[in-house]
């Protein structure tokens, strides 16, 4: 759990603790308890991120900055960013999707560390073998090839325009998704302690990131 909880918060929230589960034959409970915090605090993030952006100052470009780095899932790092400006959202999408792309060497760490040094869950028939395939998410080699038609100029400006419209709807889509699937009863049933634990990260990772934002004025040079 506290490996789920770690790689949900550092990498792509729910998608690295679904890449990470089977290497580590996380069961069940454990994987729905990391989704449903990693969920809680990073649509928390998504409510007050650009309320304290606009309270201490931040450009459009530092806060997409600190909205790639802290918040923890894809949808709710692009909905935070399009909430305070386009050029926010355009930084923010950028930055997660580095962090997305990280998630193919740190898997093969994990499985490294946990095969060496960690608990082994279930027999070997359960055991599954990590592979660049499984450790990339899609959607960011979707965004790669999407990224690539328009600088190349096959995406024109008025197609551009309309997949701009369906890509906010499909957001609004997903967060209601991720809402719907969330589970309070999950996290009752489970020890406070690792919901502690995300609170701690959360505020940690928020607030380190943003004071070095702030005082390194960083992202102001992006565009």
């Amino acid at each position: 759990l506290a490996v789920l909880l770690a790689v949900g918060s550092a990498v792509c929230g729910n998608t690295a603790i679904a890449a990470t589960a089977p290497v580590l034959g996380a069961r069940p409970r454990e994987v729905a308890y990391a989704v449903a915090t990693i969920t809680l605090f990073g649509t928390l993030a998504v409510l007050f991120y650009p309320t304290i952006g606009r309270f201490v100052g931040l450009p459009e470009t530092s806060f997409g900055l600190w909205a790639g780095v802290a918040i923890h899932d894809t949808s709710q790092v692009v909905a935070a960013g399009a909430a305070y400006g386009p050029a926010a959202l355009d930084v923010a999408t950028v930055v997660k999707l580095i962090r997305n792309a990280l998630m193919a060497p740190l898997l093969m760490l994990i499985a490294w560390g946990w095969s060496t040094y960690g608990d082994r869950v279930g027999d070997a028939s359960t055991q599954v073998r990590p592979s660049l395939r499984r450790a990339i998410p899609p959607f960011v080699l979707g965004f790669l090839a999407l990224a690539a038609l328009r600088s190349i100029g096959l995406i024109g400006p008025e197609v551009a325009s309309l997949f701009d419209t369906v890509a906010r709807a499909l957001i609004l889509v997903a967060l209601a998704g991720i809402g719907l699937s969330t589970h309070f009863r999950e996290l009752r049933e489970t020890s406070w302690r690792p919901l502690a634990i995300g609170l701690g990260v959360a505020i940690v990772i928020g607030l380190g990131s943003l004071a070095a934002i702030d005082l390194l004025g960083l992202g102001t040079g992006l565009r």
